[in-house]
Formats: C-alpha cells, sequence, structure tokens
C-alpha cells in the first residue's frame, strides 16, 4: 500500500471519525427522551419504521454500491460515462422507487395486521407511518445518485459533514415535535424536510465535485451502461437481502411473537450495538474506493497489502471498544435509560459479541467488491441470513426474547469464518498465521481489562456518566498504550497514524 493510497484513506477515516463523534451523543440523548415521550410500545413501533425502510432498500438492487465503484473508476478520465452513470441510475431509481410504493400499498395491511401484528389501536397511525417512510426511502434513493459521488471521488468530508447536519436537524425536530406533542408521526414529517433539504446540499456538491455534470437523461440514459451497473449491482443485492435477514429479521420475530415492547427493549441495545459497529465499519468505507482505484490503475499488487494492513486497524479500532463496552453494558443502560433496562444490558452484550465477529470481516468485504469480487460476501451473506432465519424460526417461538439475539451471534459467527477462508484464497498472506498474529494480543489485553471492569463493577458500582467514562478511558488507555508502545504497529502504520494530526493545519 502506497502513502498517498494509505494517506487518502486515513483523510477519508478520520472525516468518518468527526462525524461519528458528533452522531453517537445525540443518538444517545434523543433515544431516552423520545422513550419518555411516546412509552415503550410507540417506540417498538417507531423502530418498526426503521424496519420497513430497510426492506424498502431492497428496490435499490445494489445500485448505490455499484455507482460508488463505477465513479471511482471513471472520475479522472471520461466525462461522458460519468454522465451516463448518473442519468441512467436516476431514470432506474425513479422506476425502481415507483413500483416499491405501488408493492408497499399493497402490501401494507398485511404486514401491519398479520406480520407485526400490531394492536388495533395503533394500526392506523402505523400504516401512515409506513407510508410515509416507504415515501421518503424512494425520494432519497433517487436523490441518492448525486450522494455518491461524494464516497466515489473518496470526499468522505461531504459525506460526515452531511450527516452531522442531517442528524442535528432531525434530532431537534424530534424534540420540537414531542414537545408540541406531534408525537412520531411529527417525528416522520420532520424527518421528510430534513430528507428533502439534504437532497438539495447533495446536488450542490455533486455539482462542485464534478462541473461537468449534465442531468438529461434523454441524451445521457444509456443501455449498456445500465447493463453494467446492473451487472456488478445484482451480487450486491442478494448481499443486501440476506443482511437484511440478519440484522431486521429480529424485530420481525419479536414484534409477532412477543410484542412491541420486546422490540422496544431490544431495539434499546440494538441501535446502541449498530451505532458502535456501524462507527466502526464506516471508517473503513474509503477502503473499497481505494481498491477499486488501485485495480483500474493496474497497481493490483498494492492490494493484499492494502487488505492485510486494513484488517490490523480494524482489531485495533474494533476489539478494544467492543469488549469495553460488553463489561461495561450493566451501568451503561442503567446510567442512560435508568431502571428497568437489565434484559436490554444482556441483549448488548450477546449483539456487541456478534457485531464484533461481524466488523472483523469488513476489509475482506470492501475490498473483495472494490476488486469486483462481490460474490465472495455475496455468499457468504447467504449463509448467514439463511442460518439466521432458520434460528429464528426454530427458538423465538420456544426460547423467546433471546433467541433473536442468540440467533444472530450464532449466524455471524459460524459464517464469518467461511468468508475469512475465502478471503485467504484470494489475496495473498491473509492466512492463519497472519490472523492469529494480529488477533492474539489485542485479545488478551481487552479480555484482561473488561474481567477487571467486571470485578470492579461487583464491588463498586460504575453507574454514573462520571464513572463510566473513568472507567472506559481506563481500560482502553492501557488497552491501546500498552499496543502502540509494544511493536503492535510497524513504522509506516505508525507514520499513517500520525499523518492525521497535522490535517487541520494542512486543510487551513
Amino acid at each position: 500500500m502506497t502513502h498517498d493510497v494509505g494517506l487518502r484513506i486515513a483523510r477519508n477515516s478520520l472525516a468518518n471519525i468527526v462525524r461519528a463523534v458528533i452522531v453517537i451523543p445525540v443518538f444517545l440523548l434523543i433515544t431516552p427522551y423520545i422513550i419518555r415521550h411516546v412509552g415503550a410500545e410507540q417506540y417498538g413501533l417507531w423502530a418498526l419504521v426503521g424496519v420497513i425502510t430497510s426492506y424498502a432498500q431492497l428496490s435499490d438492487f445494489g445500485i448505490n454500491e455499484s455507482l460508488i465503484k463505477h465513479y471511482a473508476e471513471f472520475r479522472s478520465r471520461d466525462v461522458r460515462k460519468m454522465n451516463q452513470l448518473i442519468n441512467t441510475a436516476a431514470v432506474s431509481y425513479l422506476v425502481l422507487g415507483v413500483l416499491c410504493t405501488g408493492v408497499f400499498l399493497l402490501l401494507m395491511p398485511l404486514l401491519v395486521v398479520e406480520v407485526f401484528q400490531v394492536p388495533e389501536h395503533l394500526q392506523p397511525l402505523a400504516q401512515q407511518l409506513f407510508l410515509l417512510a416507504v415515501i421518503l426511502f424512494c425520494v432519497n434513493m433517487v436523490a441518492g445518485v448525486f450522494g455518491a459521488l461524494q464516497a466515489g471521488f473518496e470526499q468522505m468530508h461531504y459525506t460526515s459533514a452531511v450527516a452531522v447536519l442531517s442528524t442535528i436537524a432531525s434530532a431537534a425536530g424530534a424534540v420540537a415535535a414531542l414537545s408540541a406533542g406531534y408525537g412520531i408521526l411529527g417525528m416522520m414529517y420532520i424527518n421528510a424536510a430534513v430528507a428533502l433539504y439534504v437532497s438539495i446540499v447533495n446536488i450542490a456538491i455533486a455539482r462542485k465535485l464534478f462541473p461537468q455534470l449534465e442531468f438529461n437523461p434523454f441524451r445521457h440514459f444509456d443501455g449498456s451502461t445500465l447493463r453494467q451497473i446492473f451487472g456488478f449491482s445484482w451480487k450486491v443485492q442478494i448481499s443486501m437481502v440476506t443482511q437484511l435477514m440478519i440484522f431486521q429479521m429480529d424485530s420481525i420475530f419479536l414484534s409477532h411473537f412477543v410484542g412491541l415492547k420486546a422490540v422496544g427493549f431490544y431495539e434499546v441495545a440494538n441501535r446502541l450495538a449498530s451505532q458502535i459497529r456501524n462507527f466502526i465499519i464506516v471508517l473503513f468505507g474509503p477502503v473499497s474506493p481505494a481498491s477499486s482505484s488501485l485495480q483500474a490503475d493496474g497497481r493490483t499488487t498494492l492490494v493484499s497489502g492494502l487488505y492485510r494492513r486494513s484488517f490490523k486497524f480494524m482489531t485495533l479500532a474494533s476489539v478494544p471498544v467492543f469488549l469495553t463496552v460488553m463489561a461495561l453494558a450493566h451501568p451503561i443502560l442503567k446510567t442512560w435509560m435508568g431502571d428497568g433496562y437489565d434484559i436490554s444490558a444482556y441483549t448488548l452484550q450477546i449483539l456487541m459479541a456478534a457485531y464484533l465477529i461481524n466488523v472483523l470481516t469488513g476489509p475482506g468485504a470492501f475490498i473483495l467488491s472494490g476488486i469486483n469480487l462481490p460474490q465472495v460476501g455475496m455468499r457468504t451473506s447467504i449463509a448467514a441470513g439463511l442460518l439466521n432465519l432458520a434460528l429464528c424460526i426454530l427458538l423465538v417461538p420456544s426460547v423467546g426474547y433471546f433467541g433473536v439475539a442468540v440467533s444472530v451471534f450464532v449466524s455471524l459467527g459460524t459464517t464469518a469464518l467461511y468468508f475469512l477462508r475465502m478471503v485467504n484464497q484470494r489475496l495473498a498472506g491473509a492466512d492463519l498465521p497472519f490472523y492469529r498474529q494480529t488477533l492474539r494480543k489485542p485479545f488478551s489485553l481487552a479480555g484482561m481489562a473488561a474481567v477487571a471492569i467486571l470485578l470492579t463493577d461487583s464491588f463498586v458500582p460504575l453507574s454514573g456518566y462520571g464513572r463510566l467514562f473513568l472507567a472506559g478511558s481506563c481500560a482502553l488507555g492501557m488497552i491501546y498504550g500498552v499496543l502502540l508502545q509494544d511493536g503492535y504497529l510497524d513504522d509506516y502504520e505508525r507514520s499513517l497514524l500520525r499523518s492525521l494530526l497535522p490535517l487541520r493545519k494542512q486543510g487551513r
């Protein structure tokens, strides 16, 4: 991995860190506020809105990921092709959006009454929310053609700025809607207004990044470009379907077999775990367009080195954080949400273990997708999705609430081993000795720190923001201090970390 590629990835990752530093605290503040105003049952209904939106995402057909890959390949050498990609994708999204909305309108009564088992007094509200969510997603999908330029051009600071803007605006709007008595329906209308504004901002940024942009589907729509987009995207689409079977099937089973309140308790833990998971994942999002760029420039021999270093940085970023959160799960939930959320704390521990396994496959998934091998991730996702579905069908009716979290853990853990084996067959150096050497020290140190936290909490309760901050800081400081001083990173990897420090000065 050359210094220019490493620095570009590091700069984009830093932009994602800044975004997370702002977005995650907003999420932590707004969640208990919503539950206090609407109750656990309506919060469960609000969580189901996310499920509907996620399944509406199937109408994307993987086009967004395909666009990012092709933008990265053609951005500096073919203006005509870039305009064909933008206009062809926009037309495709518009057609798919109309079809998606029609399908959900037909299925809406079945979903509300039979699948989600929404209580009768909440069914009219649920139908309004779900319909608005689908329409809003379809509008965002068309506008996403322009938003994808930011990732394809490896300008993640724009993506981060837009995400921060939308998060703060949505949170402020939610507070205003709830305090005025408009409930979660008011929150949905606020989200619609924010999404419209974000779409306008993304179009403006797209014109800045690509001044030659011409939005004229009659001139630039191209059948061969459509086939090129779908030639890659169908593999991504299958992965998306199976990812939904892992990350969104839980709420459906809980709503159907246990009830909306159970969905609320589960989502408190799941959304916190997902925020941490997504924070780690987005740090490595720049790896995908970087690998596409390396392949397009003919520097394919550097891809294996990019994977090994990315996996090491992923291990460094994720293992200490995830194990520390698992150890602090009960004091975190007590401090954040108050009493009565022990079941959410246990859920958080199981999900953090599952998501840690999942994020460790992230570098491989990004790189293989970037070099036009998404079928590896596709096959892994199919296996994980089918296994999770089978386990949910078996465990949730018999075991109940925790059957969902256990199903997620087993399915992600089992299929991660298969995926890493497939990576080993395609990228040089990704063998068992490499994984053993990379994982052993972080897991050992983080495991010892986690045990120390659990023992401390049994004698001196760590509830309270001050104690949580002190315990977490001490644990992470010890882990990272030892790793960074003990030769875990080589000289080049240290230089990448140091290169982030003067970025603010360079950007002036």
